[in-house]
């Protein structure tokens, strides 16, 4: 399944918008360098702006939630697993 960050990138591109101009429509202040650390490198951003992407993209709310939840319990898991293995091998 899509991670958060490249369902908001796909969904931005399906809809012809520029960084620059998604965050236009939406209702938050951000920067471009937020929606690029969102889109590739996995942040996930606060519930608020979550819901406030969603509805420009036209997505469900409750979905993106849930999926930006699954992401971000993903980054977790994988962060312990490298440290637990790391440690592990010492």
């Amino acid at each position: 399944m899509e991670d958060f960050g490249a369902i908001i990138r796909r969904n931005r591109k399906l809809n012809g918008w520029t960084i620059k101009e998604f965050i236009k429509n939406l209702n938050f202040k951000i920067s471009i360098p937020y929606v690029t650390k969102i889109e590739k490198y996995g942040e996930i951003p606060n519930p608020e702006l979550i819901v406030d992407m969603a509805k420009a993209l036209e997505l469900n709310s409750a979905e993106m939630l849930n999926i930006a939840r699954r992401s971000k319990v993903d980054q977790y898991k994988k962060q312990l697993d490298t440290k637990y293995d790391r440690e592990g091998k010492q």
